[in-house]
């Protein structure tokens, strides 16, 4: 997932807030936290607030950590139980909207079709 790096993806963040605390914490403390672009968020504790973040609000953004001018949005994937299976996200690029606008204009949809797909 993530391209080896879940944590610097929506999809990943959504993964690791999936987990119990102290579990993600682990997980963090074990991969190699890839320092992608000058935005990448590479701090365990910084990554734990951003997937406390994640927790709160039920979906998850980055703004450039991954490549230079990539905005991203997604919602995870669950059973009906909640266990996380996966994620569907949006992906779209600086030069053509804001993380803000892409979030107000592109997340009730992701969330209609995560209804669809989790049912």
């Amino acid at each position: 997932m993530g391209s080896g790096c879940p944590f610097s993806v929506p999809p990943g963040r959504l993964w690791l807030a999936s987990l119990p605390e102290a579990e993600c914490e682990t997980v963090l403390q074990r991969i190699t936290r890839e320092q992608r672009t000058p935005y990448t968020v590479t701090d365990i504790a910084s990554l734990m607030e951003k997937i406390a973040q994640v927790r709160r609000q039920g979906y998850a953004t980055i703004e450039q950590e991954f490549e230079i001018g990539m905005l991203v949005l997604a919602v995870p994937l669950t059973d009906r139980e909640g266990t996380w299976w996966g994620a569907l996200s949006l992906t779209s690029h600086q030069s053509r909207t804001s993380l803000e606008a892409l979030c107000r204009d592109h997340l009730d949809l992701l969330y209609s079709a995560q209804a669809m797909l989790v049912g």
